[in-house]
């Protein structure tokens, strides 16, 4: 048998070369287990701006809540069916008779509509890249509800080595939740957000509560009073009281005067020279990335031309939300069909008014599809909301340079 060389074979485990690189190998600090993941993400972590952040502080830098906001509510109102293949390969529809359509469609359950559920559980997986909802069966088994739960209340863990979750207390089976995952490396528990965005956040909540400082001090610089003499401590304590009270709070702005020569001098640069709206707006832009949301649709303003933002926004459709949407309708898929089921039955999200370009390219766009013959007057009227024409509005319109193919074969005599 030809061994692997060393530099490889130190790699994989049963090979000989193994043996002697890890006794003399440096020990490397061990991969973290699920629950410290989770405790985490739970607690939040210092960022290197000082601020502890987590989901309260996140919630309040706005471009992080309206990415969250942007992310869940694009999810929440998109249709979202259980749909039936039909025979033959002719394609699908709706299943408004399977008992799961009302679940997904109108109601999981009686306190929270679709789109509140999906709202809810979208908003958790966004921030901390873990999104839950329990799924709840009566007595034969029938799903009849699912609750959303927020990622801070469900704790994986792995128990007698099968992946188990911890709700209030009680031990629930993979099979009794459902668990939407954003990006990890272990495929089971993505960090959270408030872990690996923590920095950017933290400096942007920074960067707010300076700023709440500057206008609480009435926009009124810190600096120094200089006095020609010298001033006991006392002395110094009741200059500096007297001085902030004149400058600040509804005194801002007024003229102010300084006897025995006392010299004013700026401690920092004015809120424009200290350039903390760029600050901000990095910062905003920064947090923008880890969210994979486009800038104009969190408030941030460019000078971006039109086209570029229609490419923008067809980039989101296309890079941030069908990953997404692809995520729940797996999970969905997979928790609440049975195999037999996903032959007939599959759930999906219609994102077919998302890619709807504006009226004059929709409808250059039909005239091509309808000329050419790919489309019908009753499914370009769906696209668009209409109701349907009756049986006129099937028929197929056919190009007078083409032919069908089907009925134009040549005889064999020919």
């Amino acid at each position: 048998m030809q061994l692997l060389p060393s530099s490889i074979a130190k790699f994989l485990p049963g090979t000989e070369a193994r043996a002697s690189f890890k006794a003399g190998a440096v020990a490397q600090p061990a991969a973290p287990s699920i629950e410290s993941m989770w405790m985490s993400s739970l607690l939040g972590a210092a960022s290197s701006a000082g601020i502890n952040v987590n989901e309260r502080v996140a919630m309040g830098v706005s471009t992080a809540f309206a990415s969250i906001n942007l992310l869940a509510n694009t999810v929440a109102t998109l249709p979202l069916n259980i749909n039936r293949r039909l025979p033959g390969g002719l394609g699908s529809e709706v299943a408004t008779d399977h008992h799961l359509f009302t679940l997904l469609h109108d109601a999981p359950h009686e306190e929270m509509t679709s789109v509140d559920f999906r709202r809810a559980v979208q908003a958790n997986l966004s921030l901390h890249q873990n999104g839950y909802a329990i799924i709840v069966r009566n007595g034969f088994g029938d799903i009849t509800g699912l609750i959303a739960r927020q990622s801070k209340d469900v704790e994986p863990k792995r128990i007698g080595g099968e992946l188990k979750y911890i709700v209030d207390g009680a031990t629930l089976d993979a099979s009794q939740v459902i668990h939407l995952r954003g990006t990890s490396f272990n495929g089971i528990l993505p960090a959270s957000l408030t872990d690996t965005a923590r920095d950017s956040i933290g400096l942007a909540a920074a960067l707010d509560k300076n700023a709440g400082y500057f206008f609480k001090n009435g926009s009124f610089p810190g600096g120094f009073l200089e006095h020609p003499g010298k001033l006991t401590p006392e002395a110094s304590q009741r200059l500096q009281a007297a001085f902030q009270q004149a400058t600040g709070g509804a005194n801002s702005g007024k003229v102010k005067v300084l006897e025995e020569d006392m010299k004013y001098k700026e401690g920092r640069a004015k809120n424009n020279e200290s350039q903390f709206d760029e600050s901000r707006d990095r910062q905003a832009k920064d947090i923008a990335r880890f969210f994979s949301v486009p800038g104009h649709k969190v408030g941030i303003i460019g000078n971006q031309p039109r086209a570029n933002v229609e490419q923008e926004n067809i980039s989101f459709v296309t890079d941030t939300i069908r990953p997404i949407l692809v995520t729940w309708e797996q999970a969905l898929n997979q928790k609440l069909l049975t195999a037999e089921e996903r032959k007939t039955y599959f759930i999906k999200f219609n994102i077919a008014g998302l890619l709807r370009g504006d009226l004059k390219t929709r409808f250059e766009a039909y005239n091509i599809a309808r000329n050419g013959g790919w489309m019908n007057v009753n499914e370009i009227r769906a696209l668009e909301d209409q109701s349907n024409i009756g049986p006129a509005g099937d028929v197929y319109l056919q190009p007078l340079n083409m032919a069908d193919a089907a009925n134009n074969q040549p005889t064999p005599d020919e």
